[in-house]
């Protein structure tokens, strides 16, 4: 299983300017584990936040 979110970020250079970014971040369940666990997805949203993600404009499930 996976799950990959489309998310949009905002980062500051050092000159100040502010540059918005999309990217894709996936996360896949462990390797032999058809699923994923509870304490995978909080790390996961724990991962998002701390990259300054400010919105998830897409969700995609893989089984």
């Amino acid at each position: 299983m996976k799950v990959i979110v489309s998310t949009v970020s905002n980062r500051t250079k050092v000159n100040g300017e502010v540059t918005r970014y999309e990217e894709q971040i996936a996360l896949s369940a462990y390797p032999g584990i058809n699923t994923i666990t509870p304490e995978q997805l909080e790390a996961f949203g724990r991962m998002l936040k701390a990259l300054g993600v400010k919105a998830i404009t897409k969700l995609e499930v893989e089984a």
